[in-house]
């Protein structure tokens, strides 16, 4: 029982946004491709 509660605080961790998806998504929405893909590759 222990387990399945952890791995669903893991599971539902990982699909929640962090301030970098913001700052990507926002980045690729206002600028040139190239450029979101350079802040995704630092």
């Amino acid at each position: 029982m222990e387990f399945i509660l952890i791995a669903a605080a893991h599971f539902l961790a990982f699909l929640s946004p962090g301030p970098d998806s913001f700052l990507i998504l926002q980045i690729s929405l206002r600028l040139p491709l190239r450029y979101a893909i350079s802040v995704c590759g630092g």
